[in-house]
């Protein structure tokens, strides 16, 4: 049971939340498609954009982030693959081109895009810093009447 493979964490393999995301792998992948980043690289990478749709991994990846026996099982697997491709004559060169190109780039393009929005809300407030405010703030205790006679005088 998830709960026995749990070892230390049974409750959380009993929880309803737990049950229904292993059950439900749509409501997983609605889940992580909420996140910008996530939803950035499925667009941009097609291969991220069918491991989200496919059920059997989005499942198999659940169980190992909540599994240390069933993660370092896979762990080992995804090692003893490398080095077997590795082992082919242009297989590294063909990991390092694989690697930039569904890894690296996306996540560096996400991260420019981050810094970019950043950046530019942060020169939107320095520049609306830079021109000081000299307008009164209208009383906040005032009268709705006494209000309406200061804001015509501001005006006048």
């Amino acid at each position: 049971s998830a709960a026995a493979a749990l070892g230390g964490l049974p409750d959380v393999a009993a929880s309803p939340l737990f049950a229904q995301l292993l059950n439900n792998p749509e409501l997983m992948r609605a889940m992580m498609m909420a996140d910008p980043q996530v939803r950035a690289m499925a667009e941009a990478n097609p291969e991220v954009a069918r491991m989200l749709n496919d059920p059997a991994a989005l499942r198999e990846a659940l169980q190992a982030a909540i599994d240390p026996r069933h993660r370092a099982h896979m762990l080992a697997n995804h090692d003893r693959a490398l080095s077997n491709i590795e082992a082919l004559p242009g297989g590294s060169q063909a990991l390092y081109s694989m690697y930039n190109s569904l890894v690296a780039e996306p996540l560096a393009n996400v991260e420019h895009d981050a810094s970019l929005a950043a950046t530019t809300d942060d020169a939107a407030y320095e520049a609306a810093a830079a021109v000081p405010n000299s307008t009164p703030l209208p009383n906040p205790w005032a009268q709705p009447q006494q209000q309406q006679q200061q804001q015509q005088q501001q005006q006048q």
